[in-house]
């Protein structure tokens, strides 16, 4: 895009429209995103245009003919998958541990779980106001390992099987208090 060509397609903001662009400057904007060596926001200031913008244009919501590589979706959980997430955490796997394993925040996975998202799904689900159980519980040598380490609290969440807000949780309640 040229600098006369940028200063036409300016808004108010200073940013281009997406509409304005051409071809080839969507096609330049793909190629590179696609190697993988610039990120969507020094994508935007080299070209004029938001983060936002660039995401939009690399997965091909905007100007999907314009060509080039365009970013495919993270794939979703099928009906099926819920199901099982469900069947298994009834059985006793941790949250964190189907989170990752899907690829999921946990608060996605939490969601799932409680039937907010994926209703149709199938699957064990937790009636709203209803006892779920809880993460698993940490024992008092395990309380005074995370005290007294200074491993992260993404590395002591892995060890202990729980979420890195639980370990956070301890640390800020009981530094000082326990010995």
């Amino acid at each position: 895009m040229t600098t006369e060509n940028k200063e036409k397609v300016r808004t108010k903001t200073g940013r281009a429209r997406l509409t304005e662009l051409n071809d080839a400057t969507v096609r330049k904007i793909r190629a590179r995103y696609a190697k993988g060596d610039v990120t969507m926001e020094a994508l935007g200031t080299e070209n004029g245009l938001s983060a936002h913008q660039v995401s939009k244009v690399v997965r091909g919501q905007v100007r999907p003919d314009a060509g080039g590589p365009v970013r495919e979706a993270r794939p979703r959980l099928s009906a099926k998958d819920v199901a099982n997430i469900r069947k298994r955490y009834q059985k006793g796997a941790l949250q964190v541990e189907l989170a990752r394993e899907h690829q999921v925040s946990i608060s996605v996975m939490s969601r799932l779980l409680r039937g907010l998202a994926h209703r149709d799904a199938g699957g064990p689900t937790f009636p709203e106001g209803a006892k779920r159980p809880r993460s698993r519980k940490l024992n008092a040598a395990q309380i005074k390992q995370i005290l007294s380490t200074e491993e992260s609290d993404s590395e002591l969440a892995r060890k202990f099987g729980c979420s890195r807000q639980l370990i956070q949780q301890f640390r800020k309640r009981w530094r000082g208090r326990v010995s």
